[in-house]
């Protein structure tokens, strides 16, 4: 095969997917998050492990903004777009029910006005 027609053929599976995005709904947010950012299965897994290990830190030497970093660490679409981060963690710490990531949303993003109401019930 030439690079015309891998070309060709790498433009249609683009454009397939583009129309599995506007067409399947997908049933998990976090998962439709990742779709929609074009996100690959290790930078997945790599963002699962990061709000893993900071859920689980004990100590309170980070923020949101070194969480934010690291993501971006991640993925440079983390670097343009921090709300992305913002939402990943809201809504995999809400679909895994998991009270260290809703306490880690709180720590780092509770005291924005918009998020003040978010998971009420967990304390920091």
């Amino acid at each position: 095969m030439n690079n015309d027609v891998l070309l060709k053929e790498i433009e249609v599976l683009k454009w397939q997917i583009q129309l599995l995005k506007n067409n399947i709904g997908i049933k998990s947010s976090f998962d439709s998050l990742v779709f929609e950012l074009d996100l690959t299965k290790e930078e997945h897994d790599q963002i699962i492990d990061l709000f893993n290990t900071y859920a689980n830190k004990f100590d309170n030497n980070f923020n949101r903004y070194t969480v934010e970093n690291d993501m971006a660490n991640i993925s440079p679409v983390f670097g343009t777009n921090t709300q992305a981060v913002e939402l990943l963690l809201k809504e995999l710490a809400t679909e895994e029910d998991n009270e260290p990531l809703k306490k880690l949303f709180k720590k780092i993003y509770g005291r924005m006005k918009k998020f003040e109401k978010v998971f009420e019930e967990v304390e920091v």
